[in-house]
Order: C-alpha cells, then structure tokens, then sequence
C-alpha cells in the first residue's frame, strides 16, 4: 500500500473518532506539533526504532512525554501506531489530518505568489476573489518571487490562476512575434 494511502486511512479513522469541534481543535494542533517533533528528532525516532527496545519501552516513552498533555484519543491513536508498525507514517498523517480537516471545515489551501509581499487590504481582497472562484474559503499559503514581475500567481491543485506581468508580458511579446508586419 502507498504511503499517502496508509497515512490517509489512519488520518480518516482519527477523524471519525473525534466526538467535537473543540477536540477536532485541539487534536490538530497537538497532531502538528508531535509530527514535527518527531520530524526533527533523530533521537525520538532512533529510540521508537531501535530493535532492542521493547514495545513495552517505546509505549511508556509517549506516555512519559505525551500523557495527560495531549487529548487522549490521539494518545490511544499514537499507540496504535506503535502497535501496528505505521509510527514511520506520522508525519503523513499529520498532513493528511489537515487536509481531511480542511475539506470537513469547506476550505482549501491554495499558494500565492506575488512579486512583493502583500498588504492585508489586498491580500483579503485576493481571498475574497478565490474563495468565488474556487468556491471554498480559502486558505492562502504566500510566498514571494521578484521575478513574476507583478500580479500574483495562484495555485491549488491541478488549478493555476496567473494573473502576473511575467506572464502577461510574454503573451504581449507572442502576439508581437506573430504579428504580420
């Protein structure tokens, strides 16, 4: 089975086993945070898969350092990942659990690229804008490269709405080229 498949079956049972909104809320963030821990820790990983320390050991490691801070549904699901072998996917998962999150709440990320950073007015302007066309609410991811001149390029998915002068200059620079004279 492909990674982004195990990891978006377990992010789906998590999900169905969170009775409400605020648990929803906090189990997210704590999901977050426990993913990219473990991302960063090479330590965290090597003890969860260091062949000579029990189950038993790794268990009692995530209750020492997880138990009573985290909801306890994701406390039984980090144990079920050590129990089923798919501690390895937790990063995935954490990523799918959005994702999973973002469709249950009807939104949808999408990247923006802008030639300058964006003022709020505009940038709330660029929302309002994508959340008609992609009839979402959307969630926008910036970033910022010089080279697109101006305007904004945005991206979701498959999706790419380019409204940059980059791109707008070279459509300007075929037609000339096509051009008869």
């Amino acid at each position: 089975m492909r990674s982004d498949a195990t990891a978006r079956r377990y992010a789906e049972a998590l999900l169905a086993n969170i009775p409400d909104p605020p648990t929803l809320d906090s189990v997210q963030g704590e999901l977050a945070a426990i993913a990219a821990l473990y991302v960063e820790s090479g330590d965290l990983r090597n003890y969860l898969f260091d062949p000579s320390v029990t189950a038993e050991h790794r268990r009692q490691l995530l209750e020492t350092v997880f138990g009573g801070k985290i909801q306890p549904v994701l406390m039984h699901f980090l144990d079920l990942l050590l129990h089923k072998h798919r501690f390895k996917h937790l990063a995935n998962i954490a990523q799918a659990f959005d994702e999973l999150v973002e469709e249950r709440r009807g939104q949808a990320r999408v990247e923006v690229l802008t030639a300058v950073a964006l003022a709020e007015d505009q940038a709330d302007r660029l929302k309002r804008t994508l959340d008609g066309v992609v009839g979402k609410d959307c969630i926008l991811q910036t970033s910022i490269d010089p080279s697109i001149i101006g305007g904004a390029v945005a991206v979701r998915g498959d999706m790419v709405f380019d409204g940059s002068v980059r791109t707008q200059l070279a459509e300007l620079r075929k037609q000339l080229m096509d051009a008869p004279l």
